[in-house]
């Protein structure tokens, strides 16, 4: 009777060759036990350490389903071009040769926490525009992102409106009249919280980058700070810096 290290292997071996691909999903805890002759424990060990491999993870009303782990790096030169006609993560995407995509998960006007608030120098509860979006690469989601910027800069603009900006949040600034100077941004890696898991597809113990970039106009105001989280298995961030 093989344990569960051994139908792991297996599992692991049928993953790399292709017979599951991305996105599909592994037989059932049930079926697994019948078809290895063994207690649905030894499965259900066995999914736990593919998990936390990161080749699978357990998705809500699916069941275990293989994870995309194509990697996209972003160079920090993602946000140089202002007048770039793709976003920042599209433009990283293409160059990679990778389908690269943004969806946008909202668009509205809420009251800056203190983060946000001390990020962008205004008070606590003051008005922000706040723009929710989920980076794809084909089918499936690999970066979690909200933008804040304040709302008596941007109220009227495109920034504020429910459309995508052609060009990403850097080209809109530069429309707008607030073109990008100097941005500082701080990287952490931590564990998910069960939303992001989920989101990502990822198992609560595989570690996310949380970034936090906020950036400045010529004038020195900060205008847009941006919270970032990506599977830390799935995207890489690639600094360059003169010496």
């Amino acid at each position: 009777m093989p344990g569960y290290r051994e139908i792991a292997a297996e599992l692991r071996s049928a993953i790399e060759r292709g017979e599951y691909p991305p996105g599909t999903t592994l037989p059932r805890v049930e079926d697994l036990a019948t078809q290895y002759g063994v207690s649905k424990l030894t499965i259900q060990r066995t999914i736990g350490l593919l998990g936390a491999e990161g080749l699978v993870a357990t998705a809500k009303r699916r069941g275990t389903v293989v994870r995309d782990r194509t990697h996209v790096r972003l160079p920090v030169a993602r946000y140089a071009d202002a007048s770039a006609q793709l976003g920042p993560w599209e433009t990283a995407c293409a160059a990679q040769g990778l389908s690269g995509w943004t969806q946008i998960t909202e668009v509205s006007e809420v009251a800056a926490d203190d983060l946000v608030a001390g990020e962008l120098g205004i008070e606590p509860g003051a008005p922000v525009i706040r723009r929710g979006n989920r980076m794809h690469v084909g089918d499936h989601v690999a970066q979690l992102q909200e933008t804040y910027l304040p709302l008596d800069l941007f109220a009227g603009t495109p920034l504020a409106g429910a459309d995508k900006i052609t060009g990403g949040i850097y080209r809109g600034l530069a429309d707008a009249g607030h073109p990008p100077a100097v941005a500082d941004e701080v990287v952490t890696g931590r564990m998910p919280t069960p939303n992001e898991a989920d989101a990502l597809t990822l198992e609560l113990g595989s570690p996310v980058l949380d970034l936090r970039r906020t950036t400045r106009d010529r004038a020195g105001r900060a205008v847009v700070h941006v919270h970032i989280v990506v599977s830390a298995d799935r995207v890489s961030l690639a600094y360059r810096q003169l010496l």
